[in-house]
């Protein structure tokens, strides 16, 4: 992308191809389609989203009291 500087009556300016400016109209619109491109996650991300919400879920698991926890561990 070759982006191109310019200085008209003492303002600088930023020259940029089309398409580069008609993207950042859109993200700063905050269109729909811009947002499904800015939260694209790698498969890693989703598996652990996956996992964090599978064991937030878990009825069965609890929250430990944090003296508990200490006592189960033998630091106290």
């Amino acid at each position: 992308m070759t982006v191109q500087t310019l200085k008209l009556g003492g303002r600088d300016y930023v020259i940029v191809p089309k398409k580069v400016f008609q993207n950042l109209q859109e993200r700063a619109k905050g269109t729909p389609q811009t947002a499904r491109k800015a939260r694209r996650l790698s498969a890693q991300d989703q598996g652990d989203i996956a996992e964090a919400t599978r064991r937030l879920s878990d009825p069965g698991d609890k929250a430990v009291p944090y003296e508990e926890a200490r006592k189960r561990l033998k630091l106290a």
